[in-house]
């Protein structure tokens, strides 16, 4: 166990290595760019909410995760959560935008959290960003002039949907189903 404590740590290192030294990369090509913006009042007056925002709902998002969690062991305190969801977080910002939902898995071993209770909570999450970016693209589409092609995009749209407001209204069956399936549908040393 205590070997393979220090690969987990090892790594997440290597991983927030990767993420910082690609953030850093980009910051260093792009540091001109960042050097001539002239940041007005009114662009200030734009961001500053919109971080704040966006802060907010980082939060709130992983109070929802830990609600899932706690939906199916409600052992798991707020504080190893929210620790594992921000933690791994910053694998977001990785290329492939999957590194996040790994660092989870890794995290959430360390915590001797079950990868099957993990699995579920990230697949589940998944279900509420698909049904966010559809409510988003189908409110764009509502208010921009529709063409008639585009009414069939609608259509489509508003019934994807309805499908996953279904999902949702059955989200606590949902994670109940993925955490009694999944482990036996993909096979995950823990």
């Amino acid at each position: 166990k205590h070997s393979s404590h220090i690969i987990t740590r090892s790594i997440g290192a290597l991983l927030t290595t990767i993420a910082f030294t690609y953030v850093g990369f980009t910051l260093y090509n792009q540091w001109q760019r960042i050097i001539d913006f002239n940041i007005s009042l009114p662009i200030i007056s734009i961001i500053t909410p919109g971080a704040a925002i966006y802060s907010i709902s980082f939060f709130l998002i992983g109070v929802a995760w830990h609600h899932m969690l706690r939906e199916l062991n409600p052992e798991i305190p707020f504080r190893t959560s929210y620790w594992i969801y921000s933690r791994s977080h910053v694998g977001k910002y990785l290329p492939g935008n999957v590194f996040h939902y790994a660092g989870r898995q890794w995290l959430g071993r360390m915590c001797n959290l079950p990868h099957d209770l993990l699995i579920a909570t990230s697949t589940c999450e998944i279900f509420f960003q698909i049904l966010t970016s559809v409510t988003i693209a189908c409110i764009g589409l509502a208010f921009s002039p529709i063409e008639s092609g585009s009414r069939l995009i609608l259509i489509i749209g508003l019934s994807i949907l309805l499908f996953i407001l279904i999902l949702v209204l059955y989200s606590r069956h949902l994670l109940i189903f993925f955490k009694k399936r999944i482990p036996k549908l993909i096979y995950i040393e823990s």
